[in-house]
């Protein structure tokens, strides 16, 4: 669509007659013929007259030609310039926040990906320790693990044993962090001395998706890249 061609589609749109047109916008009607015709071009002021009669603003009047014609065949009128540059200074800064926005779903990408390979976030190692039994005040610490042959006589030892027996009630730990080879903890009656016995590998569902949600962040940013390249080269 021409210049010519837009201003009579509005016109008749408006249902206005070039002599009412021509009133409006304070110009000859002959000259608005002319215009109409594409037979010449308006300058700034009748520009605006004309979108001020048409009651339009400039960007939606602008909105009905193909872009490079605005550039070549309006560019050298003052109001279009500005609204070009304003475009271009726009269009720039939208690229600038679709790259910066794509960099950081790289960064996120790689920052998730990273917590759930290495499980720095929720550990996979376990330990399992175990407690023989309860500990009475006075005894030492170790008396389930032959504490009891260095803090008894040993022609008591057989008693002992026997009373040991009867006082064995196991006790298991499942803890996510080590606390060593041994730990003790209160309990009523006295405490209890956990034992480290093994150390296993139990894989976490938050790691996976962690994982996941790092593959799916990358692919998301790369696509912005990808898709900011491509509208760059059809600008």
């Amino acid at each position: 669509m021409t210049l010519g061609e837009r201003i009579k589609q509005l016109r008749t749109e408006k249902n206005l007659s070039q002599p009412m047109l021509a009133e409006a916008a304070v110009i000859e009607q002959s000259y608005l013929s002319k215009l109409e015709n594409d037979k010449s071009q308006p300058s700034n002021e009748v520009l605006r007259r004309l979108l001020t009669a048409l009651e339009i603003d400039l960007g939606s009047f602008l909105s009905g030609f193909e872009p490079d014609y605005v550039q070549t065949q309006l560019g050298n009128i003052a109001d279009v310039e500005n609204w070009l540059l304003r475009q271009r200074a726009t269009v720039y800064l939208n690229s600038r926040r679709w790259l910066l926005s794509s960099s950081l779903l790289v960064v996120l990408a790689a920052t998730f990906f990273y917590a759930g390979f290495s499980k720095i976030l929720f550990g996979e190692t376990h330990y399992r320790y175990e407690a023989k039994g309860i500990v009475l005040p006075g005894e030492p610490a170790d008396y389930f693990e032959g504490g009891m042959h260095s803090s008894t006589p040993r022609e008591e030892w057989d008693s002992k044993r026997s009373e040991l027996s009867s006082r064995y009630q196991p006790d298991q730990l499942i803890l996510a962090q080590n606390q060593g080879a041994f730990f003790t903890r209160p309990v009523d009656g006295g405490s209890r001395t956990y034992y480290q016995k093994e150390t296993f590998i139990q894989p976490r569902a938050e790691n996976t998706w962690l994982q996941i949600a790092g593959v799916l962040l990358f692919t998301s940013g790369i696509t912005g890249f990808l898709l900011e390249n491509r509208l760059s080269r059809r600008r």
